[in-house]
């Protein structure tokens, strides 16, 4: 193998194992961005159930909002709503996750930048092997729908054999997408980057 030949590939494994780094992070940022909107949801919730406990009878509290009395359900609220993970904490760690997802973003671009004509090339041989993939799987389902065409031609035999209506056979509907499949495996779209 040749320098040039080693390098593209030591170029081309960078790229992959940057973009599987940057997938974590984003998956990491999308995880603590779920746990944070939740969290500041159960706040919520337990803020609004307690003004609403307030609202129906003031005494629960003093003047300044602060639980009089024991077994007070605003109290019993307060507690609950401590024990929660301190959202100004958790905003931080999204963003955190988020920076980590940009620098990580960020390392994926300068590699792929550096190694742009090996990436191109890539993305060029797959796109080939997809395009014949696509072509062959069109040609299959053109003869696949020859054939229900062929079904469809014998039960009209039948129906007319038997004297009955042959309405009921949807030959057209069937000779219609035969000849849209053929013609998408004859004429496949053109290869990505205009090869």
């Amino acid at each position: 193998m040749t320098a040039t030949a080693t390098k593209t590939r030591d170029g081309l494994e960078k790229v992959k194992e940057a973009e599987r780094e940057w997938g974590k992070a984003e998956d990491a940022h999308r995880t603590e961005n779920a746990r944070h909107a939740a969290l500041l949801r159960r706040h919520q919730e337990l803020e609004d159930a307690r003004r609403k406990l307030i609202r129906r009878d003031p005494e629960l509290t003093d003047h300044l909002g602060v639980p009089v009395g024991p077994d007070n359900p605003v109290g019993q609220l307060d507690q609950e709503r401590e024990k929660l993970d301190d959202a100004v904490d958790s905003a931080a760690r999204v963003e955190h996750r988020a920076q980590i997802a940009r620098s990580k973003k960020q390392a994926r671009d300068a590699l792929i930048a550096n190694n742009a004509e090996a990436v191109r090339q890539e993305a060029y041989t797959d796109d080939e092997a997809l395009r014949s993939s696509y072509i062959e799987t069109m040609t299959k389902a053109a003869e696949i729908a020859r054939q229900r065409i062929n079904v469809c031609q014998r039960l009209m035999e039948i129906a007319a054999i038997r004297r009955e209506n042959s309405r009921s056979v949807q030959i057209n509907v069937v000779a219609e997408a035969e000849r849209r499949v053929r013609q998408l495996a004859e004429e496949p779209p053109p290869a990505a980057g205009g090869q």
